[in-house]
C-alpha cells in the first residue's frame, strides 16, 4: 500500500473533526481547563487560582485571549461550600464564585470575565466535575 493510500485510510477511519470550544476537569493537576480556540499559547499566571491562555499567533483582528485555567478546584469547592460532582456551566460556576464571595475575588478575576464573558454565556461551555469527587 502505497504512503497516500494509507493517509486517505487512515483520514477515512479518523475523520478530523473541527474544533470546538471546551471546558475539563484536569484530575492530575486539579484545575479546570477553557480553551475557546485550538493553536498554540502562552500560559499567563494572573494570581493562585488563575492563568491566562493567549495566543502566540492571532490573526489580524482576532482576540488574542483564547482560554484560562482554574487552579486548586478542590479547594476552591470547599471554600465556597459547593458540591464537588456534577456538570457546571464555566459561566454559572464563575458567577457563583463571585457573587458568594467577592473577598475571593482578584482582579484577574475580572480580567477574565471581560475577556471571556461573552463566549461563556454564547457557547455554553460546560465542565463535568466526575473525576473530581
Amino acid at each position: 500500500m502505497t504512503d497516500k493510500a494509507l493517509l486517505d485510510s487512515f483520514l477515512k477511519e479518523n475523520p478530523i473533526k473541527t474544533f470546538r470550544p471546551i471546558a475539563y476537569y484536569d484530575k492530575h493537576l486539579d484545575c479546570i481547563r477553557v480553551e475557546i480556540r485550538d493553536c498554540s499559547v502562552t500560559e499567563i499566571r494572573l494570581d493562585k487560582m488563575f492563568t491566562l491562555l493567549e495566543d502566540n499567533y492571532p490573526e489580524t483582528g482576532q482576540s488574542p485571549y483564547v482560554g484560562f485555567t482554574i487552579k486548586g478546584v478542590k479547594h476552591l469547592f470547599a471554600q465556597l461550600n459547593l458540591p464537588l460532582d456534577g456538570v457546571w456551566k464555566v459561566a454559572d460556576l464563575l458567577q457563583e464564585i463571585v457573587s458568594k464571595h467577592p473577598e475571593i475575588v482578584t482582579s484577574a478575576m475580572y480580567e477574565l470575565a471581560s475577556k471571556f464573558s461573552r463566549i461563556l454565556s454564547d457557547t455554553e461551555l460546560q465542565v463535568d466535575l466526575a473525576e473530581a469527587a
